[in-house]
């Protein structure tokens, strides 16, 4: 149990507070003999009792930061900006403050916690399963959606090291500020990233020249687009499979047009239709994600801001009404997801190449098509429940333009979740 003595925030600075909080952190974590295995959960527990949140500031932590006249050893990070506030022999408190949000599924190197002081952000958690271990630093398997929750101000979660568990947090405020506890003992594990549907990759696995070849490819994007399809497609033919694998979803944003995707696949599917097959799927789920990315601008209400996150983050229907059901509980969460739809439909669009925000035109006759598809997506379902609407000869003489709308519902970025 950490016991510490609470000041009240509006009388000390939060890096008095850590330190204060550390020295109960570290007596409590002795008590433990220094179990890394007990750490998560007694870092979350300390965060959680510790409401450091409830006076912090960041325009005042960062000017107590701009005044000291010393600071602990900083380490790189993420975001905007990553300070180390207060150091330990065994862990270390970081500020982190978000921006951007960061989608990108990852494993906890080392065992620790975090608390959310300022914004909102939707957490996820996944179990991987490796299926198909390539080699050390990359497998393909199963990723499968173990947690979903919405965190706000004072919320502390564990976070415990590992590949088979990867985690998310989508932030939805700009900027979002986070702050972590976490050990710094040493890991085996390098910095992994892991994919939809299953790719996990050890990024620390891949050479420095494919990395070298990474920062060309941009360079040749901006010489010749056509030249740049085809040196990634010789790429993926010759390297390995991690490193093809990288360099595919590292390139994933100049590859919005399905053209360019299959003509940067054709090598390989000829070469391995396996691996081209897999390639082809995660590299259209990164492509949806790019495309959520480049217009979050545009979604600016409360709810779109909660939409997009759901839409950049859950893999299906259910899982996203049941995020949209803890915001809502006791209403319908299938007509709230589609009326935050509907909405986006009339709101501008940030991109001149989109109808709306949604990306997708949407009337009256459109929407009951799309609410229809979210009940059962099966074209005899649909047709059966626009005949309750209108006249069911008219509804069977539309039937070919019914289902062009339903294919390019499926082709929608930002409905491809809902129709899953």
């Amino acid at each position: 149990m950490v016991v510490w003595n609470r000041e009240s925030l509006h009388e000390v600075s939060l890096l008095s507070a850590l330190q204060s909080l550390g020295e109960a952190i570290d007596a409590a974590w002795a008590e433990q003999h220094y179990d890394a295995a007990s750490f998560p959960e007694l870092a979350a527990q300390a965060l959680a009792e510790g409401m450091l949140h409830l006076g912090f500031s960041l325009e005042a932590t960062l000017s107590a930061v701009l005044t000291a006249r010393q600071m602990p050893a900083q380490e790189p990070g993420r975001g905007l900006l990553t300070l180390t506030l207060a150091r330990w022999p065994r862990f270390l408190f970081e500020l982190r403050v978000l921006g951007e949000p960061d989608p990108s599924l990852q494993s906890h190197r080392v065992p620790g916690a975090f608390q959310l002081l300022s914004g909102e952000a939707l957490a996820s958690s996944w179990v991987f399963d490796p299926e198909d271990e390539i080699n050390e630093g990359f497998a393909w398997g199963r990723l499968e959606l173990d947690r979903v929750e919405w965190l706000r101000p004072g919320d502390a979660r564990p976070a415990a090291p590992g590949r088979q568990i990867v985690h998310t947090s989508v932030t939805l405020d700009d900027p979002t500020v986070m702050l972590v506890l976490r050990a710094t003992r040493p890991s085996v594990l390098g910095e992994r990233r892991t994919w939809t549907p299953g790719a996990s990759l050890d990024l620390s696995q891949i050479p420095a020249l494919v990395l070298l070849q990474q920062q060309s490819l941009e360079v040749m994007q901006h010489v010749s687009a056509e030249r740049f399809d085809e040196a990634l497609g010789q790429l993926l033919t010759r390297l390995d499979v991690a490193s093809a694998f990288f360099l595919l979803m590292q390139s994933a944003r100049h590859l919005a047009e399905p053209a360019r995707r299959e003509r940067v696949l054709v090598g390989l599917n000829a070469q391995s239709p396996a691996w081209g097959r897999r390639f082809a799927e995660a590299l259209d789920e990164e492509v949806r994600r790019q495309w959520l990315l480049r217009r979050r601008g545009a979604w600016t209400g409360t709810e779109h801001r909660r939409l997009w996150a759901l839409m950049l983050t859950l893999p299906s229907r259910k899982a996203l009404l049941d995020a949209i059901h803890q915001l809502h509980p006791g209403e319908d969460a299938l007509e709230l997801a589609l009326g935050w739809v509907r909405s986006l439909a009339l709101a501008p669009a940030q991109n001149p190449n989109d109808p709306n925000a949604l990306g997708v035109e949407l009337n009256d006759t459109t929407s009951l098509i799309l609410r229809a598809m979210m009940e059962s997506d099966d074209m005899p379902s649909v047709l059966r429940r626009l005949g309750e609407v209108y006249e069911p000869e008219d509804v069977r003489a539309q039937a070919s333009r019914i289902a062009s709308v339903c294919a390019l519902f499926r082709r929608a970025p930002a409905l491809q979740p809902l129709l899953r």
